[in-house]
């Protein structure tokens, strides 16, 4: 194994040393860190550009390791979660959110040099070519419409509830475009705070801000000459709206804490799955950059919308999920895919393929029964529709979001990440909508996050 180095979260130091001997042998350097505040610190600052990968414990005396999973998965090192808890939701939401690998506790030497040695490789199995699935007429148009424009250097503004495949929108913007073999860089706006995030897209020179002890370029920098995709833009803080509106206009930037001015010819997609148009009007979005980004709006249409879609979409789910988990599941059985389709699906493709996955785990024989298929069988739709009757239209929009929110938090028992989990979204958007729908009290801000 080549030189490497990793940065190890774990609140029982004696776990690493007693393994200590054996990484040092096969080249293996270990950062050391007890806390999860600590950790954050490391990630956080340009030194974690010298990690070659991470493991996180799950649970941890001060947080969670799938929060910092996030932070992980934004700079791109490869991680693996170590749980001594581990169960179906775990593994698959893990996996999702980015890990490479989820060990269980104890860890077993061979079980992190296996990991170790995996991370030089391709992540073929967690990391599948991008492909948009649907020939239905929602999403004809709007590969259309992605066609139209994926070679234009205009902006492009995809929305969308959450879970609609937003990120593989954008993706296929710069396949179709000519900037195909580009650099593609995404980052999720959401999960990191805001002197972060600044210092993750601009970059920062050293000595900017305590922790950076080198210089960092950032990713609009990484991004020249392809494409940089921003999730959730919504999040962005108002400072970092200003930054982002003249990057917009002219294609330059500082770095924290530089005078010296940067170009970068990088192309921006954005995406969002909140009404910016309302928060233009409620004074908390720009609407100078709100124009500037809004050039071309694809709207990407929720499953429910996508009935024609359904049954393929369940297909190719599930050869991804066979590749992912190392199954060999068949098919469905017509009683399970009627199941599917008379499923609301509030939760969209994301739902949908969570579904899919813990299927495919826990189905006992080649074929996925509706017995495996985990979905509620109450009508979303048709209850939403009842409960806003004679609503005005924003208080009746505003109900479903409330109530799905509100049976989330009652599902993790008042836990916001959990819920943020849970729902899809990261804890900045939990706290936003909480407060903007009236769920934000004393309690709830109490509550274990």
């Amino acid at each position: 194994m080549a030189k490497t180095n990793i940065l190890w979260l774990e609140d029982d130091p004696s776990v690493v040393d007693s393994m200590r001997p054996l990484l040092v042998d096969h080249g293996v350097s270990v950062d050391v860190v007890t806390s999860s505040a600590s950790a954050q610190q490391k990630l956080s600052g340009s030194s974690a550009g010298n990690y070659d990968a991470v493991l996180l414990d799950m649970r941890i005396s001060d947080g969670d390791g799938l929060d910092l999973l996030e932070i992980t998965t934004a700079r791109g090192i490869p991680t693996a979660i170590l749980t001594g808890y581990a169960s179906v939701d775990t593994t698959v939401r893990a996996f999702k959110m980015g890990a490479r690998d989820v060990l269980t506790k104890p860890v077993t030497d061979e079980a992190v040099l296996t990991f170790l040695e995996n991370c030089s490789g391709p992540r073929t199995a967690q990391q599948p070519q991008p492909r948009v699935v649907g020939t239905g007429k929602r999403m004809n148009e709007v590969m259309k419409l992605v066609q139209a424009v994926a070679d234009t250097p205009v902006c492009v503004l995809i929305t969308g509830e959450s879970g609609t495949g937003k990120s593989l929108i954008a993706r296929q913007l710069a396949a179709q475009s000519e900037r195909t073999n580009g650099p593609f860089i995404e980052v999720s706006c959401g999960a990191l705070n805001e002197s972060l995030l600044e210092s993750e897209l601009f970059g920062h020179v050293r000595g900017a801000f305590t922790g950076a002890d080198n210089d960092y370029a950032g990713k609009i920098a990484a991004a020249d000459g392809g494409t940089i995709f921003l999730d959730e833009i919504g999040t962005a803080s108002p400072r970092l709206q200003v930054k982002l509106l003249r990057f917009l206009q002219d294609h330059t930037y500082e770095a924290v804490g530089s005078n010296r001015t940067v170009h970068s010819s990088a192309r921006v997609v954005l995406a969002t799955n909140e009404d910016l148009h309302e928060r233009v009007r409620e004074g908390t979005f720009r609407e100078d950059l709100y124009y500037r980004i809004n050039v071309i709006n694809v709207d990407m249409p929720p499953l429910r919308h996508r009935r024609d879609d359904l049954e393929s979409l369940a297909h190719f789910l599930l050869t991804e999920a066979n590749r992912t988990l190392g199954k060999s599941i068949n098919g469905y059985t017509p009683a399970a895919l009627e199941k599917l389709k008379a499923h609301s699906w509030p939760g969209n493709i994301r739902e949908l393929k969570n579904v899919i996955e813990r299927a495919v785990l826990l189905a006992p024989t080649d074929t996925i029964g509706m017995e495996q298929l985990f979905v509620d069988q109450r009508s979303v739709d048709r209850g939403n529709h009842q409960r806003t009757q004679g609503m005005p239209l924003k208080e009746a929009l505003q109900t479903p979001e409330r109530e799905f929110i509100r049976e989330a938090l009652g599902r993790a028992n008042g836990n916001r990440g959990a819920t943020a989990r849970d729902l899809g979204i990261n804890r900045a958007t939990l706290y936003k909508k909480m407060k903007r729908l009236g769920l934000w009290t004393a309690a709830s801000a109490d509550s274990p996050a």
